[in-house]
């Protein structure tokens, strides 16, 4: 605080006092309710502290004292001069989704652009949530752990935007759980810089195809099974050429476990000597079999 005035043959003295919760009746008159208390009398012009912090209000009293009958002390202004506390930020949510790979169609993929993976990008779409009281600017970084390890991995550092993809992989199939650290270093000095965390709950990554067993072929019958060690199967095609691929659905007619049983008649008009067998899961893992017939 800094105030400036005459004090020729005369005296000012500055009080100040906060209030927490101040009765709005009282604002404009230099009482003491039940929630103000007195601070401190400011006699240094140039510098004076105000003790205030975590307050609403606060008000100011000068008291104009004069030794000489015909002098008048003169206040012309007070200057108070603030600084903003710095505020943890907050991080109100995370949301990860499986990235959305087109499955493949039925009539046009041929069996070279389809591959022995599906060429779509496969990971993890990792969004979340930073708010910051201060409105400061906030950065942030990233770790992955599985949900039993204990040391985490930190794959992205010091990053702004508040999206990211993950490449899923780069890790083991599993359940994880991903970690946000916000800090809003970038608009505060690192002594007085805050941070905040927010763990997510478990998710999947599952970078592994299903496989193809107990393949049998009876005449026009073909059974097989489809396991996947960590997600559920999502869909099974077959093809004579790898131009024309037709759906296969399992014995329960709906694809909705880790393991599925298939069984079922081949139209096999143009008598084809050998069939290709893709299997897919849930998070776009795919693979192609051959099989002799």
């Amino acid at each position: 605080q800094r105030f400036i005035g005459e004090e020729i043959g005369s005296k000012i003295n500055v009080d100040s006092s906060s209030i927490t919760e101040p009765y709005r009746k009282n604002i404009d008159q230099f009482t003491t309710p039940a929630k103000l208390s007195l601070n401190c009398i400011f006699i240094n012009r140039e510098n004076s502290n105000i003790n205030v912090s975590n307050i609403r209000y606060f008000q100011i009293k000068a008291v104009l004292n004069s030794s000489n009958p015909s002098v008048s002390p003169q206040l012309d202004n007070i200057h108070v001069f603030s600084i903003q506390s710095n505020l943890k930020p907050k991080i109100k949510r995370i949301q990860i989704k499986k990235s959305t790979g087109k499955k493949e169609s039925l009539r046009t993929k041929t069996l070279s652009s389809a591959g022995l993976q599906s060429s779509s990008k496969k990971g993890l779409n990792l969004r979340w949530i930073g708010t910051d009281p201060n409105k400061d600017k906030l950065k942030y970084n990233l770790y992955i752990k599985k949900v039993k390890d204990k040391s985490w991995i930190h794959f992205k550092k010091n990053i702004t935007s508040e999206k990211e993809f993950l490449k899923t992989d780069l890790f083991e199939d599993g359940k994880y759980v991903l970690k946000v650290i916000a800090d809003d270093s970038l608009s505060n000095p690192a002594k007085s810089a805050k941070s905040a965390t927010l763990i997510s709950t478990p998710f999947l990554i599952d970078s592994t195809a299903p496989v193809i067993t107990n393949f049998f072929i009876q005449g026009v019958r073909i059974t097989f099974d489809v396991t996947d060690r960590t997600s559920l199967i999502s869909q099974v095609l077959y093809s004579f050429d790898g131009k024309i691929w037709y759906p296969v659905f399992p014995v329960d007619r709906i694809s909705d476990s880790r393991s599925e049983h298939f069984d079922y008649k081949l139209i096999n008009k143009e008598l084809k000597k050998h069939i290709f067998i893709k299997v897919i899961d849930e998070f776009n893992n795919s693979k192609v079999f051959q099989k002799e017939l």
